[in-house]
């Protein structure tokens, strides 16, 4: 698509849309927004997404994301722009 890879703020497109983004980039949403794509994908299209503001009552669920950082919640890794890998505990090693 020729829309991936490219940065957007977030705002829909002119057909109400939100715009593509490339998960495996880490700034191609801007400002409050994070790259959301299928759960586990590291790569390929995803969705500009609001991010959360706040990540209250998470701590206990934490998850991998793709940069091999283990988050304390899937909120967490989404404040972060960082797809999650694995929703299955902590990355190997921590």
């Amino acid at each position: 698509d020729a829309g991936v890879g490219k940065k957007h703020d977030g705002k829909r497109t002119e057909d109400g849309e939100l715009p593509y983004c490339d998960l495996a980039a880490e700034t191609s949403c801007e400002g409050n927004y994070y790259c959301q794509g299928e759960s586990g994908a590291c790569e390929g299209q995803g969705v500009c997404t609001v991010k959360p503001l706040i990540c209250a009552g998470w701590l206990g669920a934490k998850v991998c994301a793709c940069d091999g950082t283990s988050y304390d919640s899937p909120c967490h890794a989404k404040k972060a722009n960082a797809p999650i890998k694995s929703t299955f505990g902590p990355c190997s090693g921590g």
